[in-house]
């Protein structure tokens, strides 16, 4: 599927909806959000969004709201992979978010706080795909916060690290 851009080239919130199906966008807002009953939900996103919380996305939702790309290095792969995503500030945009933080949780409870403030500037997102394929929970999937590390020396940094949650199931908005 392809989505139109707006002038910042992220797919406009018209051409997202759009792009999710007529049965989605006929049925209102919160039909584009739910999750379609032939496949796993993935990710719930919850606290300060508007209008409606919590949100639960399967893969194939993630990836219709748009995805980018990049390719680094990482910690936790011996040579540099491809990640594709959705940027979590693009993310948080989209579901209205009204905090200054998002926790991210993990499938395993680990959890780590992400400010909102820094999401445009060091430009994290969360990953669908590693090299083109969806990631298994035994390789740090569904989801996986990535930063563009190799063009962000600032992103090079124990706390960014930490902050590159894995195995993803769940953002709180705060």
């Amino acid at each position: 599927m392809s989505l139109r851009s707006d002038s910042k080239g992220s797919p406009s919130r018209r051409h997202v909806l759009a792009g999710l199906g007529a049965a989605a966008c006929t049925a209102g807002p919160s039909a584009a959000w739910a999750a379609p009953t032939d496949q796993p939900v993935i990710l719930t996103i919850g606290g300060l969004v508007a209008p409606e919380a919590p949100r639960r996305l399967t893969l194939s939702a993630i990836e219709a709201l748009g995805t980018v790309g990049f390719t680094t290095r990482t910690p936790w792969y011996a040579d540099a992979s491809r990640f594709d995503g959705i940027r979590l500030d693009r993310l948080t945009e989209l579901v209205g978010a009204r905090g200054t933080a998002l926790r991210v949780e993990a499938l395993n409870d680990y959890a780590a706080d992400i400010p909102i403030a820094d999401l445009a500037e060091l430009r994290p997102i969360l990953a669908t795909r590693r090299n083109g394929l969806p990631m298994p929970v035994s390789d740090k999937g569904p989801l996986f916060v990535v930063y563009p590390f190799d063009d962000l020396p600032q992103a090079r940094h124990h706390a960014m690290f930490a902050r590159s949650v894995w195995q993803v199931r769940r953002i709180d908005v705060h």
